[in-house]
């Protein structure tokens, strides 16, 4: 709701100031709110270099400033802009409806789940209390296998042969396999199995 107030003075001889224009405020208590649009809530990521998001403000006065938090689940530590410390550090990002926070020097850990928090504060000083937060592995290791060819078979005498198997990631798991022969094309995508 908005607000306009005046004020007059009277001396002691009965002269009444003309009022001025009076001054205008916006009265606000709804919370405003955020959104973590990347990294996605249970989510597998190799590259973190920028985390984004968006904000509201339905009262309207508008967005002051948008904060983050990243923790690293490992050890219940949170980035403070230069390094990874037990202390809690709320962290100022760039923007206000929509916003960005540049986080590409976080030594993130692969194989980590982290979870990332944003709270936004409008200019009547209202804060987001119904946080949003997003939890996510980082994981930039490629998966590895090994295989063997008929039981490791040194020789064979048929062009149809059974390939054994094996394959491990110790992030975000091993999705799908394809395979190539020589300079050949590979062959498409498919499901992860211990035969072929």
């Amino acid at each position: 709701m908005e607000y306009q107030i005046y004020s007059r003075a009277t001396d002691e001889v009965d002269f009444i100031e003309i009022p001025t224009k009076g001054n205008r405020f916006l009265f606000e208590t709804e919370r405003p709110t955020s959104e973590i649009k990347f990294p996605l809530d249970k989510s597998y990521v190799n590259n973190v270099d920028m985390i984004y998001g968006n904000a509201t403000d339905t009262g309207g006065s508008g967005i002051e400033k948008v904060e983050i938090l990243i923790k690293r689940k490992s050890d219940e530590k949170y980035w403070i802009d230069k390094s990874w410390d037990l202390n809690k550090r709320w962290l100022i990002a760039n923007g206000s409806y929509e916003w960005t926070f540049e986080s590409s020097k976080a030594n993130w850990t692969s194989g980590s789940y982290y979870t990332i928090s944003s709270r936004v504060t409008d200019n009547a000083k209202n804060i987001e209390i119904n946080l949003s937060e997003n939890s996510f592995m980082f994981d930039n290791t490629p998966p590895e296998q090994s295989f063997s060819i008929n039981d490791d078979s040194k020789f064979t005498n048929n062009r149809t042969v059974e390939l054994s198997l094996d394959y491990w990631d110790f992030g975000s798991g091993v999705f799908q396999m394809s395979f190539k022969s020589y300079d050949g094309i590979w062959t498409p995508w498919e499901h992860i199995r211990s035969t072929k």
